[in-house]
């Protein structure tokens, strides 16, 4: 996903869902939570700032549920990055499955 659709990504989350009105990172912008490829070092700087972020977020389980249900794999959701939310999602549907 580039940029841009990242950015019109992260509009439509806040114009159709209402746990974004309470969510800690209103306002923050998206760039912070949309790495970019070949940034190691900003990507850590951001993560960081992301994830304390999202540490204080009341909303955190809804972003997440979110992220998880619609299968998102990019940027960062509730503090958690894609692979760490590809591991929830294969978690889950072997926990669905007992």
């Amino acid at each position: 996903m580039s940029a841009a659709e990242n950015y019109d990504y992260y509009s439509l989350v806040n114009k159709k869902f209402s746990f974004v009105e309470e969510a800690a990172c209103r306002g923050a912008g998206p760039e912070l939570f949309f790495l970019e490829e070949g940034q190691g070092t900003e990507n850590h700087h951001k993560l960081e700032q992301a994830r304390t972020i999202c540490f204080t977020c009341q909303v955190k389980k809804d972003c997440l549920d979110f992220a998880l249900d619609n299968n998102i794999g990019s940027g960062i959701w509730a503090g958690t990055t894609p692979l760490q939310r590809k591991a929830l999602r294969r978690e889950r549907r072997n926990t669905d499955r007992v």
